[in-house]
């Protein structure tokens, strides 16, 4: 009897946790009403860079995995973007984007978020990174910054006051 009691606990305590294919559906699914995304960057001027563009939405709604690298640092300082999910004109969610210099001096751009109450931190995808650089480097210098594959006219702007 004992035997049968502790095989029942077992098999209810494996159904009632996910798997990790199980939780990226879920946050894949979570992240479906994202309709468009917000890219806050502090810097001396800061501004946001605003899309609607599905695919880029798409790159960035992937960086959300509900990871975490104990490696990374907690940090106490002010993030250098912040990531705004928006959906029908509301914020749902939101991920902060730090930088880290290793013990090698190496830097590193990682996302910060809390999921469900859990805390994540993990490395941007190369593609992310690439894409926040690039979108930076349009809004200081746009005539000297030209991509052949990107529509840089599709981008949009706006200036916010610095209140950091």
């Amino acid at each position: 009897m004992k035997i049968l009691i502790a095989c029942i606990a077992t098999l209810l305590f494996y159904q009632s946790c996910q798997t990790k294919t199980e939780q990226s559906k879920e946050f894949k699914s979570f992240f479906n009403k994202c309709d468009e995304l917000n890219i806050v960057y502090y810097s001396k001027d800061t501004f946001v860079f605003k899309t609607v563009d599905t695919s880029t939405i798409k790159n960035f709604t992937e960086l959300i995995s509900g990871d975490n690298d104990n490696e990374l640092p907690d940090s106490s300082q002010q993030p250098q973007e912040q990531l705004i999910y928006k959906s029908k004109g509301k914020i749902f969610f939101t991920a902060d984007v730090f930088n880290h210099y290793d013990k090698k001096g190496v830097l590193s751009d990682y996302v910060s978020y809390t999921l469900e109450e859990k805390k994540c931190k993990h490395l941007l995808t190369y593609r992310t990174g690439m894409g926040i650089d690039e979108i930076y480097q349009h809004k200081i210098n746009p005539i000297g910054n030209p991509w052949t594959d990107i529509d840089t006219t599709k981008f949009h702007y706006e200036d916010i006051k610095n209140n950091r």
